[in-house]
């Protein structure tokens, strides 16, 4: 088993990396701001890089690959990729709807993934649907949107989706007002749902609102 901790220095050819990465079970990808070499191309290597990997199971993506065009270069392949991908955590990318637009029909042929995390991407309600298009074709145990500028209008989208029941992780942790809370309320009474864990805690600074059952009818 081996874990990648991903930073080019443009010294291996990319028949070596390929080799290198193919027997990599996780690989992670951290893009600074200062980083001149986090370009198309760049991105678009590795996203052939990636698609050649036989035993991948999770990608860790960190950092500000915010530009669908990259996302799209990433995650690309001529053909189906192989590997059976677990967990893919792309966390502070701030990569908004146009992003999980890019990425969509990567999550969509997923059958393997466990684990998605697009916390703190700023993905907002647009991103939501397009999120739960993707949920429609694949069933993740764990889920986590924290902190993306979700309304109820998104939330709902995504407990709407048809594998939403099959969740046992949910991360919702965001600054929710009453018609979001009384949104996550209706999604957990209904009697089919399997999940363990839950995270909604508001913002520290904000006082918690009070809603009754009436709310929910």
């Amino acid at each position: 088993m081996m874990t990648c901790h991903y930073h080019d220095d443009k010294g291996f050819s990319l028949e070596a990396e390929t080799e290198i990465m193919s027997h990599a079970v996780k690989v992670t990808f951290t893009f600074d701001d200062d980083d001149d070499f986090c370009d198309e191309l760049f991105v678009e290597t590795n996203g052939y890089i990636i698609s050649q990997c036989k035993i991948l199971e999770e990608i860790v993506l960190h950092g500000c690959l915010n530009d669908d065009i990259l996302l799209s270069a990433l995650f690309q392949a001529e053909g189906p990729y192989k590997f059976p991908l677990k967990t893919l955590s792309m966390s502070e990318n701030d990569i908004g709807p146009a992003g999980v637009a890019a990425i969509c029909p990567f999550l969509k042929s997923r059958e393997d993934l466990i684990h998605l995390n697009l916390e703190c991407n700023g993905i907002g309600d647009e991103g939501a649907q397009l999120l739960a298009e993707a949920l429609n074709e694949i069933s993740v145990d764990r889920l986590n949107i924290k902190c993306n500028g979700l309304t109820s209008e998104g939330l709902s989208k995504v407990f709407s989706c048809r594998n939403a029941f099959n969740l046992k992780m949910l991360y919702l942790h965001d600054d929710f007002s009453l018609n979001e809370m009384i949104c996550i309320a209706r999604f957990l009474g209904k009697e089919v749902i399997q999940l363990k864990v839950l995270n909604i805690t508001n913002e520290p600074q904000r006082k918690p609102e009070r809603f009754c059952l009436e709310d929910l009818k």
